[in-house]
């Protein structure tokens, strides 16, 4: 799960698809080691299942110190022994550090050995990465079909993904009612992991309760489930809970305590970790570009070593990057950098950093930010269509009060298209279901509250009384020309 700490509410937003679905591959050695000292009799007959426990346990620090290079030796001959769990944990571990591995492409490829012996959770990570360009091409037929294998396997994260999918319009069409049937399978079989000690089912639920999806969004239940998957050495968790607990002053000690826990990560050569850490250490120094010498020094290298992780396609590390210099910095802000960035992770085939490039460009280069959002739309991202629809209502407004303008039969007809694209806009709306909310395009010009699809509705029947132009949309909306 690589999505970056602390997220302003409109970027959190748009990557909730990145962090629920990355979260779902992370995988976990349910066999446990009941006496953690005995190390040499847990390999004693070098079977796989023996190795792969011994592994676990150095990557979780389950009974022993945690040690990423004897985590890697173990869980590297079980692999090797054709052990597709092992293959799976071997990729995470790939994935969050440095010091054995830092090669996304690797961590891929460490799904794909898993998926090819079989092994159930294998399926949902290489279908996330498929969907987040993450060590691989972007691909959603490809995540599709492995997610169905997943199902058929019975793994519960490829059930849920698959009801993201649905819940998205990720290589389908939206269909909220598929989405919760999936959604539901999954959460009854997770539920019943987690309360036997599960660390990946209680990790999973954190992020189900932190977006809603499947079960009530709940903050403290929420941190609930990633305390307890972090206390069973679950890394994913260690992230989110650091994330939970960061600038929330209603916890005691909420400095020290997300400190130590990006620390952990930190010390095993997480990049992401580590730029937090100096974040929070920085503080104002950073965002009003007040840092000292040292500071910058520290802060350069730090971006490098983002930066270097992107080039070896992980995306993710592009769009923190991207979120650093176009959000989270105030004073030092550098929209030309964040664009860069964003067009790193979009190159790669990350289908939401559009959404991100879209946004940027939509005040002085409108027409780009178009085709920028309708990329993301079209890859699911539902707030990308919601911008796009708040565009074509300022866009017909305007054209309303342009005296003499478009008044003839001819101007219109010039029209037609865009008019076809605000018809088609609405209906990929409906398509995410009447009580899905969304900025809503007819609301106040500063902020767009969020609106079920029947208020939007309302809003453009309301225009639709006033403005013919807009009343073409409603007519083209409600009769649809065939293809």
């Amino acid at each position: 799960m690589k999505h970056g700490f602390n997220l302003n509410a409109a970027f959190r937003r748009i990557i909730f698809w990145q962090l629920a679905t990355l979260a779902l591959r992370l995988t976990s050695c349910s066999e446990r080691t009941p006496n953690a000292d005995n190390k040499s009799a847990a390999v004693a007959d070098n079977s796989p299942e023996a190795l792969l426990v011994q592994g676990c346990r150095y990557k979780k620090g389950q009974g022993c110190a945690r040690d990423v290079k004897l985590a890697e030796k173990y869980l590297k001959q079980a692999a090797e022994l054709n052990n597709g769990k092992a293959w799976c944990e071997l990729g995470e571990l790939y994935e969050y550090t440095s010091l054995v591995q830092d090669n996304i492409e690797q961590a891929a490829a460490c799904y794909q050995k898993a998926v090819e012996l079989g092994c159930p959770e294998g399926y949902s990570n290489l279908a996330s990465c498929y969907l987040n360009a993450y060590g691989v091409s972007y691909d959603a037929e490809k995540a599709l079909a492995l997610l169905r294998k997943g199902v058929e396997a019975g793994s519960h994260e490829a059930m849920h993904l698959l009801g993201s999918c649905y819940l998205e319009g990720k290589g389908v069409e939206p269909n909220r009612q598929e989405a919760e049937k999936w959604f539901a399978k999954s959460v009854a079989i997770a539920q019943t992991q987690a309360e036997s000690g599960d660390d990946v089912a209680l990790k999973n639920l954190g992020v189900w309760h932190l977006i809603g999806e499947g079960v009530p969004e709940d903050d403290m239940q929420s941190r609930s489930c990633f305390e307890k998957a972090h206390a069973l050495g679950n890394l994913a968790a260690t992230e989110y809970l650091a994330t939970s607990y960061m600038y929330d002053e209603t916890i005691p000690n909420w400095m020290e305590k997300t400190t130590n826990l990006l620390k952990e990560l930190s010390d095993i050569g997480y990049p992401y970790a580590a730029m937090e850490l100096f974040k929070l250490k920085a503080g104002d120094s950073l965002t009003c570009n007040k840092m000292n010498d040292a500071q910058r020094e520290e802060f350069a290298n730090l971006v490098k070593q983002l930066d270097e992780r992107g080039s070896r396609k992980d995306p993710f590390a592009y769009m923190e990057l991207g979120f650093i210099f176009g959000e989270y910095l105030i004073d030092g802000r550098n929209l030309e950098k964040a664009e860069e960035y964003y067009r790193k992770a979009a190159e790669q085939g990350y289908q939401l950093a559009y959404y991100q490039l879209g946004m940027l460009a939509r005040r002085n280069y409108p027409e780009l930010a178009r085709e920028y959002l309708e990329k993301a739309a079209a890859s699911g991202c539902m707030d990308a269509l919601g911008e796009l629809c708040i565009a074509d209502a300022w866009s017909l407004a305007l054209i309303n009060i342009k005296p003499n303008s478009y008044k003839t039969p001819e101007d219109q007809k010039k029209l037609e298209p865009f008019l076809a694209d605000c018809a088609r806009h609405l209906k990929q709306r409906e398509k995410y279901g009447r009580d899905t909310k969304l900025r809503n395009p007819w609301g106040n010009e500063t902020d767009y509250p969020e609106a079920t699809f029947e208020e939007w509705l309302k809003g453009w029947k309301e225009a639709a009384d006033k403005a013919p132009l807009a009343r073409r949309v409603m007519e083209l909306f409600e009769h649809p020309p065939e293809d």
